[in-house]
């Protein structure tokens, strides 16, 4: 949940279907950076965007999580590939 200008919450958990059906409309494709810095509100909106037909691209490095003091989780890239299906994993060496 955020709050919003007002003090009220907005839950993006529960975006209606309309507007789900007009964003999943567009997207193809969706890439995200810095992937080991996602906390688990970023994560939840990155998997609400990933629809059947949104190839998923994420970049990331384990051992340069540096933002756990904001709540990311190194979990989400370390436990990528067991949420998202068909993962390809290419290391940079």
């Amino acid at each position: 949940m955020r709050e919003v200008a007002d003090g009220r919450r907005l839950d993006l958990c529960h975006i209606s279907l309309p507007v789900s059906d007009a964003v999943h409309a567009d997207l193809r494709h969706l890439v995200v950076d810095e992937y080991q810095d996602v906390n688990p509100a970023q994560e939840r909106l990155i998997r609400l965007l990933t629809g059947s037909d949104v190839e998923l691209c994420v970049v990331g490095d384990d051992d340069q999580a540096i933002c756990q003091w904001r709540g990311s989780d190194v979990g989400n890239i370390v436990g990528f590939a067991t949420r998202y299906p068909n993962v390809a994993t290419s290391p940079v060496k």
